[in-house]
């Protein structure tokens, strides 16, 4: 968990503000982590998604989206409900910028430890595109991805 906290990347993600880490602190100690930006998901990779669609007449590229870059729970508040409550918290984050820019999507690219974690709680995986068979294949992560407007079309 410490390894992200202690290098220069996450100094170097808030100064050119191209992350947010924000820490969660239980009774003073640190026992969590996690970094968001915003990002966009080519269409290409849920096009042909079953339970996706966006609206034939729309021409978008890419589809809003923020990016869980980094998740990290200590080992011993695991299992525990934490990393679900981060993940909810992400979600309701999205969904209140989304009453004032465009956000659809939750993306992580996840690492092979944390692909069950990430389905259970709703992530699919996107269609493995030319792109992502090559990051599959140079970095081990998958691309996943949440769509909010389930979860706005509760509210509804």
């Amino acid at each position: 968990m410490n390894d992200f906290l202690c290098s220069d990347e996450v100094a170097t993600y808030e100064k050119q503000k191209v992350g947010r880490t924000t820490l969660v602190y239980h009774q003073g100690r640190l026992v969590a982590y996690y970094t968001i930006s915003n990002d966009q998901l080519r269409t290409e990779y849920v096009k042909k998604h079953t339970g996706f669609s966006l609206p034939n007449e729309m021409r978008l590229e890419g589809i809003p989206a923020i990016t869980i870059g980094r998740l990290a729970v200590s080992k011993e508040w695991q299992k525990r409900g934490l990393g679900t409550a981060i993940i909810q918290k992400i979600a309701m984050y999205a969904l209140h910028c989304s009453t004032q820019s465009g956000i659809r999507l939750l993306l992580v690219r996840a690492k092979k430890n944390a692909f069950g974690f990430y389905e259970k709680m709703g992530f699919q995986y996107v269609i493995e595109t030319r792109r992502e068979k090559q990051r599959i294949q140079n970095y081990g992560t998958k691309t996943m991805f949440f769509d909010l407007k389930t979860l706005s079309d509760l509210e509804s």
